[in-house]
């Protein structure tokens, strides 16, 4: 955004030795231990080494001689990411150089470039510091407050960040409260809502608290350099009501409404034998049954986001828990016709999708796509 907020193709390779041994580090007199298992040492720079194959690194980055925070500094490492299997990197450890390349006095982009260019196998000097890096330090932080606008929602989009720690803006909806307001954007991460602590609290959970009236403390990364910092544009999108009256169930459609439901959880890259993970992220209408009462209200269209049923949000909620909200007995014998709201994209619609992709066993084989985005693109500034 996430965060999300959100990807980068997750690296499959671990750290590896090296016979560089003789590398030293600074300040000491004697050979480094292996770049490639040493730990990282406390108050003084050490030289490791990251095996990432074909794929990312994993992290992203924050500083730059183009900002007020002149060392570069790692902002967030991605589990899925190389860095995040090796296990060593942390938040607020600083990269003084890649390779043989100083980061002493470069941009954030050019930091950013020198460490994707790296090669699979990336060298890293790092500092690690007895103090930690603050939030303070990281993010500006400001408080808002906005109010939902009738038959609309509050206007933004969140995305999950890493490792399921809270969520941030992926989006602002043209029309829509946030935008109107002018002061949320794309990137910023929500750390409180009604004075609620939600900086490690799951996606679904934020989603459910985002009703009428409510007050944010938002965190937006201070040191990210110029073009890091241009905003998304907003997505058009309607929101609207429909009262549906249920039809007959079946095994394939057990809500009634004569329509197919599917989540949005983005690609999933899994391991040989991984288990398909819960759909979760909102629920789109995937499929509309030529006579059954969605498509015969005229209003429904396939890919519109069902947003709430009767007045209770299902916004970012898991599939599995929005289907058994709509199929409940409960709601079908007290409540024969249905209030929805749903919202539909004015953009072209965005499939969804899982892939499973394995290698063959002990095989580091490239997966053989390439992916688009970054900083400057309207897909946001994703990780290295």
């Amino acid at each position: 955004g996430g965060s999300g907020g959100g990807s980068s193709v997750p690296a499959s390779a671990a750290t590896a030795g090296s016979a560089a041994g003789e590398e030293l580090l600074a300040g000491s007199s004697g050979p480094a231990p292996n770049p490639g298992t040493c730990e990282i040492q406390v108050g003084r720079e050490t030289v490791i080494e990251i095996n990432k194959g074909d794929s990312s690194l994993g992290v992203s980055i924050v500083g730059g001689s183009d900002t007020a925070l002149s060392s570069i500094i790692i902002h967030e490492v991605y589990e899925a990411g190389a860095a995040g299997i090796d296990g060593r990197l942390r938040s607020g450890d600083q990269i003084v150089a890649v390779g043989d390349r100083s980061l002493a006095r470069v941009t954030h982009d050019e930091a950013k470039s020198a460490i994707l260019q790296a090669g699979p196998r990336v060298r890293l000097r790092v500092r690690r510091d007895e103090k930690s890096v603050s939030e303070a330090d990281l993010y500006e932080l400001h408080r808002l407050e906005l109010v939902r606008k009738p038959g609309r929602g509050l206007g933004f989009s969140i995305v999950a960040r890493s490792r399921d720690e809270g969520v941030q803006v992926s989006d602002i909806i043209k029309g829509g409260a946030a935008e109107s307001d002018n002061r949320l954007q794309p990137g910023d991460r929500i750390l409180e809502i009604n004075g609620i602590d939600v900086r490690k609290t799951p996606h679904s959970e934020v989603a459910a608290m985002l009703k009428g009236k409510v007050s944010f403390l938002i965190g937006r990364l201070k040191h990210v350099g110029t073009s890091a910092k241009s905003k998304r544009k907003c997505v058009n999108s309607t929101v609207f009501e429909v009262n549906l009256k249920r039809g007959s169930t079946s095994s394939a459609d057990r809500t009634g409404f004569g329509w197919e439901l599917a989540g949005s959880p983005g690609v999933q890259l899994l391991p040989p034998g991984g288990d398909v993970p819960e759909v979760g992220g909102g629920a789109f209408v995937e499929r509309l049954t030529p006579k059954g009462p969605a498509a015969k209200s005229g209003k429904i269209r396939v890919d519109d986001e069902l947003l709430s049923v009767n007045g209770q949000s299902v916004e970012g909620r898991p599939l599995s828990q929005t289907l058994a909200l709509l199929s409940s007995a409960e709601l079908q014998q007290s409540q024969p016709v249905v209030q929805l709201e749903l919202r539909r994209s004015e953009e072209q619609p965005v499939g969804r999708l899982f892939v499973r992709l394995s290698r063959p066993a002990g095989q580091q084989q490239p997966l053989g796509f390439s992916i688009v985005g970054g900083i400057g693109s309207p897909c946001g500034d994703f990780p290295i």
